[in-house]
C-alpha cells in the first residue's frame, strides 16, 4: 500500500473544505469543566466568542479514539438541513446522531477534570448545540418565511403562515427603528436597523414602516454575513490551475457557508469558468450543476475563442 501523501494530493483535499468525523465515534461525559482563564474572570471563552462559566460541568462532547476520517464538507447540504432539524427538535440523543455522521461543531474549551488537573483535552458543551442549532432553525424559518412571500406560486395558506411567522419575529418600534425578536427558549432581541446608527438612514430609506419581509431579508443575510465573518480562508491553489477556493475553519462555519449558498441560489461546489479570458477571475459558484461558465457573457466568449483559435490553427 502506497502511503506516499503528494503537494498536490493535499492541496486537491483541502480544496474540496475538509473537516472530520471521530472513527470511534463520540461520548457524553460530566467528568470535566473549563480550563480556568489565566485571569480570575468567572467566565471561559470558545472558539466562536461564546462564553461559559467555569464552574459548567457539562455534559461535554469529546472524541473517542485518536483517529478521525475526512470528508468534504461543503459538496453535501444535506448537513444544513439535518442541522436545522436537529434546531426544530432538540434532544441530546439526536445530538449524537448528527455528530456521528457530520463531526462535531468545532466550539472547543479546554477542560480539566474535576481535581482541576489539566488533561490537555478540548471538548464541546451540549449548550453550544443547543444554542447553535436553536439559532440556525429560527434564522432558516424566518427565511423560508421570506422566500414564501418572494415567489409566485405558493397557496394562500402558506402565504398566510409566513406572514404571521414575520409578523412575530420583527417589530417595529417606531418608524426610525426595527428590531428582530427570537423565539423562545433563547429569547432575545436584536436591532436590525435604527436612524441612529452609520447604516441606518440608508437602509430605513428601502422599507416601509410596518413591512416585515424586506427586514426579515436583511436580517437572515446579515447574521449570516457576521456568523462567517473571520472564519472564512482564501486561498490560490499553484497545483489546481491557481483557483482561487475559500475554506471554512468549522462545521459551523460550513453549515453558514451553505446557508449562504442557499441565499445566493448557487450550488455550493465552487468551479472554474471555461471563458479563459474571464472577467470574474475564472471563479464561479454555479447556479446550476451543468453550469460551465458565470454567465452568458463568458459562455459566448469562450465560444468566440474557440472559433478563434481553431481558425488559427487548421489541422
Amino acid at each position: 500500500m502506497n502511503n506516499r501523501i503528494y503537494f498536490s494530493d493535499s492541496e486537491v483535499a483541502g480544496s474540496a473544505g475538509y473537516w472530520w468525523v471521530a472513527e470511534e465515534g463520540y461520548v457524553w461525559s460530566s467528568e470535566f469543566r473549563p480550563a480556568p482563564p489565566i485571569s480570575e474572570e468567572r467566565l471561559v471563552k470558545g472558539a466562536f466568542d461564546s462564553f461559559y462559566p467555569n464552574t459548567y460541568e457539562g455534559p461535554w462532547l469529546l472524541p473517542k479514539g485518536t483517529y478521525r476520517r475526512q470528508y468534504p464538507v461543503l459538496k453535501d447540504r444535506r448537513v444544513l438541513h439535518e442541522f436545522v432539524r436537529l434546531g426544530k427538535a432538540f434532544t441530546q440523543a439526536k445530538v449524537m446522531e448528527f455528530v456521528n455522521t457530520w463531526g462535531w461543531l468545532g466550539d472547543t474549551f479546554a477542560v480539566v477534570d474535576k481535581s482541576g488537573q489539566g488533561i490537555g483535552r478540548n471538548a464541546e458543551p451540549l449548550a453550544s448545540w443547543a444554542r447553535e442549532s436553536l439559532s440556525m432553525a429560527s434564522l432558516w424559518e424566518t427565511w423560508e418565511a421570506v422566500r414564501t412571500l418572494s415567489i409566485s406560486g405558493t397557496s394562500a395558506n402558506e402565504r398566510l403562515r409566513a406572514k404571521l411567522y414575520l409578523e412575530q419575529r420583527v417589530e417595529w418600534n417606531s418608524p426610525d427603528s426595527v428590531g428582530f425578536r427570537w423565539p423562545e427558549p433563547a429569547m432575545r432581541r436584536d436591532t436590525i436597523a435604527h436612524r441612529d446608527s452609520s447604516e441606518g438612514p440608508e437602509v430605513l430609506s428601502n422599507w416601509n414602516p410596518g413591512d416585515t419581509m424586506e427586514p426579515a431579508r436583511y436580517y437572515v443575510h446579515k447574521e449570516v454575513n457576521r456568523c462567517l465573518r473571520g472564519h472564512v480562508a482564501m486561498g490560490v491553489l499553484p497545483f489546481l490551475g491557481s483557483q482561487i477556493k475559500f475554506f471554512p475553519d468549522s462545521l459551523r462555519t460550513a453549515l453558514y457557508m451553505h446557508f449562504a449558498f442557499e441565499l445566493a441560489g448557487v450550488v455550493a461546489e465552487q468551479r472554474v469558468c471555461e471563458n479563459p479570458r474571464c472577467p470574474n477571475g475564472g471563479v464561479m459558484f454555479p447556479h446550476r450543476r451543468d453550469q460551465r461558465h458565470c454567465d452568458k457573457r463568458c459562455r459566448e466568449l469562450a465560444g468566440y475563442h474557440r472559433r478563434h483559435q481553431g481558425r488559427n490553427n487548421p489541422r
